[in-house]
């Protein structure tokens, strides 16, 4: 016969067993870009950037922003270590290119501009 005690443990490991079950349900699966994924982003961005002749830094982040892979070629300067960055960190942060944020700057001062020159008195 089970004692009250042993009833209880029981009842508990059952309780915490189908309480697993349920949060593990809850759990998302994701796929995220591993290291050897990054590297070959990192070698077709090189290979454009030679072809453009342009020496740059090129930075790979995760989906959190969190760096994953950094390589600065030749003769690119040290300050744009930052920039390459910053630029990768907004991108994953807002989920678009950061040439989005120029044309919307590029917006903004045309049609400031146009507002000044066209400007009508009511």
């Amino acid at each position: 016969m089970l004692s009250i005690k042993r009833f209880n443990s029981l009842l508990v490991f059952t309780l915490i067993g189908l309480l697993s079950t349920y949060a593990s349900a809850q759990l998302i699966d994701k796929q995220v870009l591993s290291l050897e994924g990054a590297k070959i982003i990192a070698a077709a961005a090189e290979a454009q950037a030679i072809a453009n002749k342009w020496n740059v830094v090129i930075a790979i982040v995760d989906d959190g922003g969190h760096l994953i892979y950094l390589q600065r070629m030749d003769k690119a300067p040290t300050g744009s270590v930052r920039v390459a960055q910053g630029k990768a960190r907004t991108s994953a942060a807002f989920r678009r290119p950061t040439s989005v944020f120029d044309k919307i700057r590029l917006f903004k001062c045309k049609f400031l501009i146009y507002s000044l020159l066209f400007r009508t008195y009511g």
